[in-house]
């Protein structure tokens, strides 16, 4: 019985760089460098726009990755015949070989840097349909400076001496360190989590599409059940954060969610290994003390002008869709974004969270029709029919890729 497809793992691409001697470091700049983020699908996953060989590219940002990566086509254009051989692996223990290209200079924004480079195509990596990229910029693409990520502003900003000790005042530091692969070319860090009077060291990788991956032997560490599920991780001795745990044979002990670093804004200094992280928001759900949805008199929904009053919308909800004849249970939660509506949903036991489309209300008798579309490889649409907190109906098309959805409103 297949699920509802969720965005496949994380990219990783763990190779150590063609070549030991590494470039000259980018200055320290002297005030802070912003540089834009933009979505890259559904997921985590950011693009960030970068110069070279005098065009602009979109390329990846992975803090996972381990090593800048460009495309053959860019290595071609830049000059570069890909020699040597870079080592690394996935984190599932794949090993990977690639060449590399020396001192490939990269503008980013108001950040410049001169850097060793792998040499691959993402495409078979990132999947049919997915938008090309020209590459990946990874933590060694910054070395040694120091970085801001917040991927929900959708900024990176490249920090100041000046602007970092201001940036971590009030923040809470993690115990973190730098690992730098088989040949020291690589970058990524890792966050320690106790377990007994063990450490667990888990990668911080905000290229994770999947849920915050455990190995086995860090699940029986952490006493978690099998299968691990929705759980809180100690990150500092006055920091646990919720979030949705898979058990899976790594090369690590773990792997932070893509999904977990985008709720909040983390700062590292690559020249130290010091990491330090903001408030983390929540994992999505309903606060334990949400008021039922009482229907509103005089509440008019919908989109179009003159519609109905109804009952309203707005307000949490727990979903099920039955897939291939299992309940996969999500939470739901309707808001008004202007005149129009708006819904986020997570599956129980999912750190990815959907932003609905086309959600549209309108009234059905004495209660409520509430339609959506959930986007998964497509867009599904999901409609049921409200009879006070109760809701029925379908998802998708019941005849090919669909079948029954239930709600209740919280």
């Amino acid at each position: 019985m297949t699920p509802l497809p969720l965005l496949a793992l994380a990219l990783r691409l763990a190779a150590a760089p063609a070549t030991p001697a590494a470039p000259a470091a980018p200055p320290v700049p002297k005030a802070p460098i912003t540089i834009p983020l933009h979505p890259y699908g559904a997921g985590p996953l950011r693009t960030v726009r970068v110069v070279a060989a005098g065009d602009t590219l979109d390329f990846l940002l992975d803090t996972g990755g381990g090593v800048t990566i460009i495309s053959p086509a860019l290595a071609a254009k830049l000059g570069c015949t890909p020699t040597g051989r870079g080592v690394g692996f996935r984190m599932t223990g794949e090993r990977l070989e690639l060449p590399g290209c020396r001192d490939v200079p990269l503008a980013i924004g108001d950040f410049s840097a001169r850097v060793d480079a792998a040499v691959a195509d993402l495409g078979p990596i990132l999947g049919p349909g997915a938008p090309p990229v020209a590459g990946m910029l990874s933590l060694a693409t910054f070395r040694p400076r120091a970085l801001t990520l917040d991927l929900a502003g959708g900024r990176l900003v490249v920090e100041s001496a000046r602007s970092l000790a201001e940036r971590v005042r009030g923040l809470t530091p993690l115990r973190a360190r730098l690992a730098t692969g088989p040949a020291g070319g690589e970058l990524v860090a890792f966050v320690a989590v106790p377990a007994g009077d063990a450490e667990l060291w888990l990668e911080w990788d905000s290229g994770n599409q999947g849920p915050t991956f455990l190995a086995p032997h860090a699940v029986r560490a952490l006493a978690l059940p099998d299968g691990a599920g929705e759980t809180e991780l100690a990150l500092a001795p006055a920091l646990r954060v919720g979030t949705t745990v898979g058990t899976k044979e790594l090369i690590h002990d773990g792997v932070l969610s893509g999904w977990l670093v985008a709720r909040a804004a983390w700062t590292i200094d690559l020249a130290t290994g010091r990491l330090w992280v903001g408030p983390v928001a929540p994992l999505f759900g309903a606060p334990a003390a949400a008021p039922a949805a009482a229907p509103a008199a005089g509440t008019v929904t919908g989109t179009a002008t003159g519609a109905a009053a109804s009952p309203d919308p707005v307000g949490w909800y727990d979903v099920v869709l039955v897939v291939d004849g299992e309940r996969q249970r999500a939470v739901m939660q309707v808001a008004r974004a202007g005149a129009r509506l708006a819904a986020r949903l997570r599956f129980v036991g999912a750190d990815r969270l959907f932003e609905l489309r086309d959600v549209a209300a309108e009234p059905a008798g004495d209660g409520l029709r509430l339609a959506f579309g959930l986007p998964m490889r497509q867009t599904y649409p999901v409609r049921l029919t409200f009879a006070g907190t109760r809701g029925t109906g379908t998802w998708g098309d019941p005849a090919t890729r669909g079948g029954v959805a239930e709600a209740t409103r919280c």
